[in-house]
C-alpha cells in the first residue's frame, strides 16, 4: 500500500469563486462610474482588483486529500470522508489532463466520482502523480483478472 497526499478542487465552489471576482469587478467599475472617475481608472482598476482578489484568495478553494492504493483497489479520504473503490467493482474509470489540470473519473454501479485538481487554484503535481499510478495499477488489475 502506498499513501498518496494530494490537493484537489471542488468544481462548484471554483465556479462560483470566479463568478464571485467576476461580480465584484463590475461593481468595483459602477462605483468608479458613480464617482465620475477618469477613463484610464476605469480601465485599470478593475482587473488589477480582480486579478489581486483571486491571487489573495484562491488559497482558501484548495482542499487536502489523501490516498491509499491497494493491490485491489483504493481509498480516497476528501474533506474527512472516505471514498473506497474496489477495482473488481468499477465500471469505467478515466483520467484526462485538460488545460487546467488532471481529473479523475471513477464508476462502480453504486457511486460515481469526479475528482479534479485546477492549476490556477492549487497544486496539481501530486495529483497528477497518484492519477497515473491509479490507472497504471486498475489496468494491470483488469489484466490481470
Amino acid at each position: 500500500m502506498k499513501k498518496y497526499d494530494f490537493q484537489y478542487t471542488k468544481i462548484l465552489e471554483t465556479v462560483i469563486f470566479v463568478i464571485g471576482v467576476c461580480f465584484a469587478c463590475c461593481l468595483v467599475i459602477f462605483l468608479l462610474l458613480y464617482l465620475k472617475a477618469q477613463v484610464l481608472w476605469i480601465y485599470l482598476i478593475p482587473p488589477i482588483f480582480g486579478i489581486g482578489l483571486f491571487r489573495i484568495l484562491r488559497k482558501y478553494f484548495a482542499h487536502n486529500g489523501n490516498a491509499e492504493i491497494s493491490e485491489t483497489g483504493v481509498e480516497i479520504e476528501l474533506s474527512g470522508v472516505s471514498y473506497k473503490f474496489n477495482f473488481a467493482d468499477l465500471i469505467s474509470h478515466k483520467y484526462v489532463f485538460y488545460k487546467n489540470g488532471p481529473v479523475l473519473y471513477l464508476k462502480t454501479k453504486a457511486k460515481k466520482m469526479r475528482l479534479e485538481a485546477n492549476n490556477n487554484v492549487c497544486r496539481s503535481e501530486n495529483f497528477e502523480v497518484f492519477c497515473q499510478k491509479l490507472v497504471g495499477d486498475i489496468e494491470l488489475y483488469k489484466n490481470g483478472s
